[in-house]
């Protein structure tokens, strides 16, 4: 037994005397032969390449060991490096190499940066290899068949390495950046299937935020599958100051296609829960297509601001500074005060109720104030169980219209009680407003609009400025029961009377939001009056000589008596105006 060890020591002795004496010979000739190593990589690749110090190394196999590494990029898009290196090491199998085959067990690339570049000649990795630049490379239908010669890597690891894609087809260009990139492929080959492990950190998180899982189908024409996880992906802030949004528990599974039109995904994308615009969201889906960075959406949906949003659009991201969208989105049971307060934390008492409608948007901008200059739209919304905080539209348009401003407080204590929502509160109450909308240069034009309350509706045409100043032009029609008791309340609100029997008078609604003053068009109502009377001037005078009127002592008296005091009475209410009308 002490007679086989000792043989299987001398020949392990042997073993690594060979190693070490084919190592010796190996370093010795590839620091003969740096310059024809680099010229063979060199015409490759079809890249300037150059490299500092060149080694062997034993440790985990024979390898080669090569430092500061330098692959230039295809001249036609940068004269910068393509690949940058601190330290590359390439290892392969020990027992192989013994009967002359050359079988690469590992690569690993440490602290490498990469910068690929999208131009309109198309990418700047599309010359690799080819010998030439992007503009010298041969058409597809020229390139030499038999395609990539056979070759099997089993590990490439790349560590600390830092990617840069600069698209020049956008103005300005538009660069994204990963960094703290880990990247693990196994089974390299043609043929494939490669599979891959990527964790980077990217949108600039200051550690590893996303994990790329996947495989490579084919490396000549690469199709990939892929899944990326995240728990918690945050995108950038509007403002300063503002707060990040955050998409927790993300998911996006999907294929990666690479054709010479540039990269193309198709994907869908979950999260159960998460933030967008300093609201909180759950389960959001998208399913979305995205090439040359324009990214078109074919579903999205979350239940957000206590709702649910449904859309579909597009979203072009080639204008960095200037990204623009076209979407058609059905909003469904959303608290409008939650949906105010994403926007302006401090105004979400000012307007509460559901939001639905349909809206069809297109507009462009980086910010909010860019955006809402170029934002058109049109659609349709309904805000129901609403309250408009601060003012009380009726009451405000019933004292306007004596100018007086106690008319609430001629009426009777009864009045009060029986109408609150009119009377008695400082808000205006709702059951619903609905209109059709117009959105350009800034401003929300309404059509058909309309608010009902309970014991009134509004009606009419306006505009809302993007900036909060609203200004419409309304009718204010009282129900029939409240107009019978205002007539009762206060006679001359007969002049107002339409054909059904109801009070109704022209309003204007104009101010800020909430501070909106609800102002009754007083020629309009002093017209009405004047109408009136000269209509029940006109109805006596026509039927003077067939009726007689009674005394306060029963003796008949002549209808021209009756119609002289009519006269007299409209005279009289035309030369003291309105004011006098109310008793002013």
């Amino acid at each position: 037994m002490r007679k086989w060890i000792l043989v299987f020591a001398v020949a392990c002795l042997v073993v690594i005397g060979a190693l070490a004496l084919l190592a010796a010979n190996l370093d010795s000739y590839l620091q003969e032969n740096r310059e024809w190593l680099a010229e063979q990589a060199q015409s490759a690749l079809g890249r300037p390449l150059s490299f500092g110090e060149v080694g062997i190394s034993l440790m985990g196999g024979v390898g080669v060991r090569v430092a500061d590494l330098r692959i230039g990029d295809d001249p036609a898009f940068s004269k910068d490096d393509f690949v940058r290196a601190d330290v590359v090491d390439v290892r392969v199998a020990i027992l192989p190499l013994l009967t002359g085959t050359v079988e690469v067990t590992r690569v690993v690339l440490r602290s490498p940066a990469i910068t690929v570049i999208q131009t309109a000649k198309g990418l700047s990795t599309d010359s690799l290899g080819g010998g030439g630049t992007a503009e010298e490379k041969p058409d597809a239908g020229e390139a030499e068949e038999g395609g990539l010669p056979d070759f099997v890597i089993a590990v490439v690891d790349l560590t600390d390495g830092t990617l840069r894609f600069i698209d020049e087809t956008a103005r300005p260009a538009a660069e994204q950046s990963i960094q703290k990139l880990d990247l693990r492929v196994s089974n390299v080959s043609p043929s494939g299937p490669i599979g891959f492990d990527i964790r980077a950190a990217v949108m600039g998180a200051s550690r590893q935020n996303v994990r790329i899982e996947g495989t490579v189908v084919d490396l000549e024409n690469p199709k990939v599958d892929f899944e990326l996880t995240s728990g918690a992906f945050e995108l950038p802030a509007e403002g300063e100051g503002a707060a990040p949004d955050v998409l927790r528990d993300l998911v996006i599974a999907g294929s990666l296609s690479l054709p010479r039109a540039g990269p193309k995904v198709t994907a869908t994308l979950r999260s159960p829960t998460g933030t967008i615009a300093a609201a909180d969201y759950r389960n959001l889906v998208i399913d979305f297509e995205m090439q040359k960075q324009v990214a078109t959406i074919r579903k999205l949906s979350l239940q957000i601001f206590g709702g649910e949003l449904g859309m579909t659009g597009r979203y072009d991201m080639r204008k960095a500074g200037s990204p623009s969208f076209d979407m058609n989105s059905k909003l469904t049971g959303m608290r409008i005060e939650k949906l105010i307060e994403s926007r302006d934390p401090g105004a979400s008492d000012e307007l509460t109720g559901e939001l639905g409608g349909d809206l069809a948007l297109t507009g462009a901008g980086a910010g909010w104030e860019s955006i809402k200059k170029r934002l058109k739209g049109r659609g349709s919304i309904q805000l129901v169980d609403g309250v408009l905080k601060d003012v009380n539209l009726a009451d405000t348009a019933l004292k306007g219209i004596t100018g007086v401003p106690g008319l609430s407080g001629l009426l009777p204590s009864s009045l009060h009680a029986k109408y609150p929502q009119v009377f008695g509160v400082g808000d205006t109450v709702f059951e619903n407003m609905d209109a059709k909308l117009d959105i350009r240069d800034g401003w929300v034009n309404f059509r058909d609009f309309r608010l009902a309350a309970r014991d009134y509706t509004l009606n009419g045409t306006g505009r809302y400025s993007l900036d909060n100043q609203l200004d419409m032009s309304t009718v204010m029609a009282m129900s029939q029961s409240l107009s019978d008791d205002l007539v009762k309340a206060a006679e001359p609100m007969q002049y107002l009377l339409n054909v059904e029997g109801r009070v109704e008078f022209p309003v204007r609604l104009a101010g800020p939001v909430p501070d909106i003053k609800a102002v009754p068009d007083v020629v309009y109502i002093a017209k009405a009056a004047a109408r009136q009377s000269v209509g029940t001037l006109l109805e006596r005078a026509l039927g003077g000589s067939k009726q007689q009127s009674t005394s306060s002592d029963g003796e008949a008296v002549s209808e021209g008596t009756t119609e002289d005091a009519a006269k007299g009475a409209a005279a009289d209410l035309l030369n003291k105006g309105l004011g006098g009308l109310f008793g002013k």
